[in-house]
């Protein structure tokens, strides 16, 4: 039986239980057989009917369809693959299956269709709040779960009337930048881009600034980044000598570039195997020679911390190519139709996560992956773009049908007097 909401649900309960561990790898086998029925189940459940029915678009459609196929063949890719290196480090069909970071890992972009039912942002807002309450509370073990959750909860903030709520959210902040202090400098990035679209869009002069932001998001990884794929071991990219430079001004101390080997080395071993277009499928590995030398670590890894390379990995630039371009696609639809503060968020948060896939390890399959899909569906569906503040206001209580009856009573009751008027005159 079609479920959004326990579709929903059901991968915010396996990322809570994965999220106390941190890592996929370090939870216990029960938590990681737990999580895995949790994602089943949410693809069961999910309705699939939205493919189908729902006002994306010709282009965006077409993208999600591909991607969902591209997925699946990526995935057959990996069965039919014997070589030996595929049993390495346990079983293939386990690790294809039941990995946050194999299979699973093409999931997510189907939740963008969750918006194609506009009842469905009530569901998605409340699962957010109990994930953000769950996640403080769960803090005091570990800062993984309410760490993310401020970021993908921006979109909505505007619309929560409750302080109680608000004041979990501001503690999810605080916990989030210490847990950048303590082991995770991404998530300073994260709160960075949350927090200055939160700025941007809640006054009307500075509204015109999130072009320049979106803008300039997406521009940085073709500048910075990608780059570096095609360089020659040995040469300096634009992103060490940015880094360089802000050491010699005493900005950043000894932080050292941990990026750089990651492009250079997926670029070697996709060359060697001729797998650029392609990629290398669901489950897979690529040589890393800096690991070779690394004790107690094996040359073959299984996943890049950069999400850009692990798509690009697993997928290929097939995968690339559609993923980015959707991302692209749902953004500049937000900044040129968009009438809401719900969107002119989210294309600042969807151009900060574009940045971030090349930078931050945000891999795998979790609650916050299905909340950054629903958001481009929101960016992608005309019927949300367009509303009204007030009206999105009202999909978050639960009371849009209501609004609409009372909308239309008052107006067949207009047309109605007008009507009376009319044959009196």
């Amino acid at each position: 039986m079609a479920n959004i909401k326990l579709s929903i649900y059901s991968v915010l309960l396996g990322t809570l239980l994965i999220g106390i561990w941190g890592l996929f790898f370090s939870a216990p086998t029960i938590i990681k057989m737990t999580y895995a029925v949790t994602i089943y189940l949410s693809m069961i459940v999910f309705p699939y009917s939205y493919i189908i029915k729902n006002d994306f678009g010709v282009f965006a459609n077409m993208t999600l369809i591909m991607m969902m196929i591209w997925g699946l063949f990526e995935i057959t890719a990996t069965i039919l693959n014997t070589a030996p290196d595929m049993y390495m480090f346990g079983n293939k069909w386990i690790t294809l299956f039941l990995s946050e970071y194999s299979a699973f890992v093409f999931l997510p972009p189907i939740f963008a269709f969750a918006c194609t039912k506009k009842d469905n942002l009530f569901i998605l807002l409340n699962a957010i709040i109990v994930y953000l309450i769950i996640g403080v509370l769960l803090s005091g073990i570990n800062k993984q779960s309410a760490a993310f959750s401020s970021v993908f909860l921006m979109p909505f903030l505007p619309y929560l009337k409750k302080r109680k709520i608000q004041l979990v959210f501001l503690i999810a902040i605080i916990i989030s930048i210490l847990r950048a202090i303590d082991s995770s400098r991404m998530l300073f990035i994260v709160n960075f881009y949350g927090i200055l679209a939160l700025i941007i869009c809640s006054n009307r002069y500075l509204l015109r600034l999130r072009w320049v932001v979106c803008i300039t998001f997406i521009f940085l990884p073709f500048l910075m980044f990608i780059p570096i794929l095609g360089i020659e071991k040995g040469d300096l990219t634009l992103f060490q000598n940015i880094q360089n430079f802000l050491r010699e001004q005493g900005f950043g101390g000894d932080t050292t570039d941990t990026r750089t080997f990651l492009y250079l080395e997926m670029a070697e071993d996709l060359t060697a195997n001729n797998s650029w277009i392609l990629g290398k499928g669901a489950y897979c590995h690529y040589f890393s020679s800096y690991f070779e030398n690394a004790e107690g670590d094996t040359p073959l890894r299984m996943n890049s911390e950069v999400p850009f390379l692990n798509f690009l990995l697993k997928g290929g630039l097939v995968y690339i190519v559609l993923y980015y371009s959707l991302f692209i696609y749902s953004i500049l639809k937000a900044l040129f139709l968009g009438k809401n503060r719900l969107v002119y968020i989210s294309s600042i948060i969807l151009s900060g996560w574009f940045l971030n896939t090349f930078i931050g390890d945000v891999n795998g399959c979790r609650f916050y992956h299905i909340c950054i899909f629903s958001l481009v569906g929101c960016c992608l569906s005309p019927a949300i773009l367009k509303k009204t503040d007030l009206e999105i206001q009202l999909l978050f209580e639960n009371k849009y049908q209501q609004y609409l009856l009372i909308k239309y009573a008052l107006l067949k009751k207009l047309i109605s007097k007008h009507r009376s008027i009319k044959k009196i005159s």
